[in-house]
């Protein structure tokens, strides 16, 4: 006897009773995934918190810059290796931190990016400050790192308020 290939469709190599198993484990299947995708969360939920820390670390960087803008240029070395090098130490601080905790934050893999350009940015330019090349600490070079830096900060900031935005959605 040869192979009946009519009955080689789909619907008749199961049962009748397996076909209604599977039907009704797709359609659980379904429903279990419609109701679950309204609870899933991709991104870390808004953190005050983190919206304070980055205020602080703006506020220092922007500080820091402007007081070292307001210094004649052939002072500006002498006060980074000197007066100022403890800020330096206490913004890196503050960055540190804020990195540390944007890593403890489960699903935050942007906000991470974002602290750990930051505080590569600012030890990228800490090390050209202290080193010997003084047309580095112009007015034009610090402007154009001081808007660096306001554009790593505007982005923790609008990662933060986009995650405000999508919990007051739900």
């Amino acid at each position: 006897m040869g192979m009946n290939y009519r009955n080689i469709a789909i619907g008749h190599c199961i049962s009748t009773t397996a076909r209604w198993r599977l039907g009704f484990a797709t359609i659980l299947i379904g429903l279990s995934l419609t109701l679950s995708a309204c609870s899933i969360v991709l991104v870390a939920p808004y953190d005050e918190a983190a919206v304070s820390r980055i205020t602080e670390i703006s506020k220092s960087v922007l500080k820091f810059y402007d007081d070292l803008l307001a210094l004649p240029g052939e002072k500006r070395h002498a006060a980074v290796t000197g007066p100022l090098k403890p800020r330096c130490g206490e913004i890196e601080t503050l960055m540190r931190v804020h990195l540390l905790r944007e890593k403890a934050r489960d699903k935050n893999d942007e906000g991470e990016k974002i602290a750990q350009n930051l505080l590569d940015a600012w030890k990228t330019f800490g090390t050209t400050h202290a080193g010997s090349d003084t047309s580095l600490l112009s007015d034009t070079a610090l402007d154009i790192e001081r808007k660096i830096f306001e554009r790593h900060l505007i982005s923790a900031f609008t990662s933060e308020e986009a995650r405000k935005l999508g919990t007051k959605a739900k």
